[in-house]
Formats: structure tokens, C-alpha cells, sequence
């Protein structure tokens, strides 16, 4: 969505489950300056394995359904 905007590199990271096409990691989290999520975090969306990495990071929400 972010990639076509001059100047700003973008990557994209889904579930970070084996079956993801792009799952997400500790490395992009950490490449990341901001990181933009669909939807508010859950205990089920497996990032609280990411908890304190995030904690240092600009997170938005663009609460967009999942449907």
C-alpha cells in the first residue's frame, strides 16, 4: 500500500505462523519505523511474541475488518 510513495520503503508481514506467505519477524519489526496493522492487537494474532520489540515502535491501527 506504502511501497509506491516516493522515498518511503515499505514490506509487508502477515501471522507470524509457517503458513504466512510473508510471516511476520523480529528482523522487520526491528527495520520497521512505523508498523501499521489492520486490526488491534490480540493474544491470537501470535505478535505477543513480539511484545517487547513493538513496545519501542509507532504502531497504528487502521481497524479495518477482516471479512
Amino acid at each position: 500500500m506504502f511501497s509506491a510513495y516516493p522515498g518511503v520503503d515499505a514490506m509487508s508481514a502477515g501471522k507470524p505462523a509457517p503458513d504466512a506467505e510473508n510471516p511476520i519477524s523480529a528482523d522487520l519489526i526491528e527495520w520497521a519505523d512505523v508498523c501499521w496493522r489492520w486490526r488491534r492487537f490480540t493474544a491470537a494474532s501470535g505478535t505477543s511474541v513480539f511484545k517487547a520489540k513493538l513496545k519501542a515502535k509507532k504502531i497504528v491501527v487502521l481497524d479495518i475488518a477482516d471479512d
